[in-house]
């Protein structure tokens, strides 16, 4: 996914270059062509699980990844290495201690749930 949004934010810019001067609004309606698909593909991940109170959303984190992922592809293409080096270790820090964190309040949740007294509504 990276490698492709790259691709093509790399044809682009060197279409528009080879047109005699720069024409920003190639490289942007390229861009936003692939923010659109990518987010119809993301929006294809995420499912709705489970009946009436019991339910549930899953695939945002994937959803986002994906997201993600082809930004980062579209910064490498246009040629902004140093910021897509950035955001991917801002990525890969949030995904990582994101699911500490979130391990940590669903423990802490759980202990709670398991502490109120039984019987009680709230």
């Amino acid at each position: 996914m990276s490698l492709g949004a790259a691709l093509m934010t790399l044809t682009s810019v060197q279409l528009a270059l080879s047109a005699g001067a720069m024409d920003p609004s190639v490289v942007s309606r390229t861009i936003q062509g692939i923010v659109t698909g990518i987010g119809f593909l993301g929006g294809g991940v995420i499912l709705r699980v489970g009946t009436g109170a019991g339910e549930t959303v899953r695939g945002l984190t994937t959803a986002a990844t994906i997201w993600v992922a082809a930004a980062l592809g579209i910064a490498c293409g246009a040629g902004y290495w140093m910021t897509a080096v950035i955001a991917l270790a801002a990525s890969l820090l949030v995904l990582v201690a994101g699911r500490w964190v979130e391990r940590l309040i669903h423990g802490t949740a759980r202990r709670e749930d398991a502490a109120a007294p039984k019987g009680r509504t709230t």
